[in-house]
């Protein structure tokens, strides 16, 4: 046996799964608790990028991050069971790494400004609107439109609505593609593990693999 997966690997890995699992049960039930491991899952995946560069060396970006040809090799090879082992993440996994890096970040940033249109969080101060710019600024407005009683607060509580309703869809969206993707992750994993005859979930968990 052969250590692999260094102590920081594993920590980000199964926290993150435990925040991404937080996060979507809390979502109808909590929104504090939402918003904290949304939080936290962010500041995992900064950390991990961060990781990717410093880090151990099957933890390294470049020791994994192939060409999409050979993951494509990879994929087609492991049906038949000709795909070749790797120690760190094979081909198609080092892209599925990076592709759950990206989504799951913007899953977060787009719920932070889901959040921040409500006028909370972190990101409200830089993504709150300007009413009176707002309204100046469109087409066919008038002075009579700007001077009648609440002309100023229909057209803001409107933009506001629609930024609401734009942040809200996209990540809806964003999290529809996460756990899409997450599907795919868990299925290429059980795939590898039976291709190559080894428990790459204990592998995760004890950082260990057989050296051949």
């Amino acid at each position: 046996m052969i250590k692999v997966w260094d102590r920081f690997v594993r920590f980000f890995h199964w926290s993150l799964v435990l925040l991404i699992v937080t996060a979507y049960v809390s979502a109808e039930r909590s929104e504090t608790l939402h918003v904290w491991a949304g939080h936290a899952v962010l500041i995992l995946i900064v950390m991990r990028v961060v990781w990717g560069f410093i880090g151990a060396p099957h933890a390294r970006f470049c020791s994994f991050v192939t060409s999409p040809l050979a993951a494509l090799a990879y994929l087609k090879a492991l049906p038949a069971r000709r795909a070749p082992r790797t120690l760190g993440h094979n081909p198609a996994g080092g892209w599925m790494v990076l592709a759950l890096l990206a989504v799951i970040a913007l899953t977060t940033l787009t719920g932070l400004a889901n959040y921040a249109a409500e006028g909370k969080g972190v990101l409200a101060a830089v993504m709150a609107p300007t009413a009176v710019s707002v309204t100046d600024s469109r087409a066919g407005s008038t002075p009579e439109h700007d001077h009648l009683p609440g002309a100023h607060e229909t057209d803001h509580d409107e933009h506001d609505d629609d930024d609401d309703a734009v942040w809200h869809e996209l990540h809806e969206l964003m999290v529809n593609l996460m756990l899409m993707l997450v599907a795919v992750h868990i299925a290429g994993v059980l795939a590898s593990s039976w291709d190559h005859r080894e428990n790459l979930v204990r592998a995760m968990v004890t950082g260990t693999k057989r050296e051949r």
